[in-house]
This record gives C-alpha cells, sequence and structure tokens, in this order.
C-alpha cells in the first residue's frame, strides 16, 4: 500500500478523481443554486426558488430598491439593505425570482471595503503560502526526514 510502485499511476488516478469531483460539481451546483445571471433566461423556472445575488455592484437604488448589475444585465432587488445601499457599492443579498429581472430581496447585505478588502485578503494569502514554502523547503526536499521513516525491509 505504501510502496514506491506505481507512484506515478496513483497520482495520476488521484488526480483524474479530483477532477472527476469537480466536474460533476459544475454541472450539479447551478441546478440546485442557480445564479443570479440565469435568472432573465429562465424565469419559468426559477419563479418562487430562492436566488443568491453574491457580491455585486449597485448601478442605482430607490427607497426600497436596488439595482445590480450581472453579466446578463441589471437586476432590480425590491427591498433595502440597512444602511441603505448607494450606487458604487458591492451588495450581497438572498430573496425569491419575482419577475425575470426582479428578485424580493429577504436579506440583503452591503459590504463597505469590498473593492481594497478583497486584494488584500489574496495578498495575505499568497504571502503566507509563500512564507510556509520557504519553511517547509527542507522537509519537502526530505533532508529532514532521513532517519525519521525507515521502511520495515
Amino acid at each position: 500500500m505504501f510502496s514506491e510502485r506505481f507512484r506515478g499511476t496513483r497520482a495520476f488516478a488521484a488526480l483524474l478523481a479530483f477532477a472527476a469531483l469537480g466536474h460533476l460539481a459544475r454541472l450539479q451546483v447551478p441546478q440546485a443554486d442557480p445564479p443570479i445571471e440565469s435568472l432573465p433566461l429562465r424565469f419559468d423556472t426559477l419563479q418562487g426558488r430562492p436566488i443568491a445575488v453574491a457580491a455585486k455592484s449597485v448601478i442605482a437604488s430607490g427607497p426600497d430598491w436596488v439595482e445590480v448589475h450581472t453579466a446578463s444585465g441589471p437586476i432590480r432587488v425590491l427591498g433595502q439593505s440597512s444602511p441603505a445601499a448607494r450606487p458604487g457599492d458591492v451588495l450581497s443579498a438572498v430573496g425569491t425570482a419575482a419577475g425575470p429581472r426582479l428578485v424580493a430581496g429577504e436579506r440583503l447585505r452591503t459590504h463597505p471595503g469590498y473593492r481594497w478588502k478583497r486584494p488584500l485578503n489574496y495578498a495575505v494569502s499568497a504571502l503566507t503560502l509563500a512564507i510556509f514554502l520557504l519553511w517547509a523547503r527542507s522537509f519537502l526536499r526530505g533532508r529532514k526526514l532521513d532517519g525519521l521513516l525507515r521502511s520495515r525491509d
């Protein structure tokens, strides 16, 4: 089980299984949780179903509605966040499909600082990974493991 035989074949089989799982998820997740971009195209099948609006830019707003920019064009979300969303803000919402370009929002949330926090999050993650790889490079080369792991042969 832990021998060195067929090491490349086992690694390839593991990558192939991981790719197959990713492919199945790519096919099944949009059916279970449809993206907001599919609302104008498939409203007849999505009417009354829950729809998630994830981190979209606000392009217009009124006292009881917000219009967000999506890949399929502007979509209006009824309801208003607290504090009120203004054009240029980033908004997330959960609601139900009420029209071809209309979502009846139940929970709306603005994300203050989204435009600078998201790149900062990626930068901190990349820096953490780089520091870890610098620290673990001797482990990855196998120098510190000499003598610690020995076969029973």
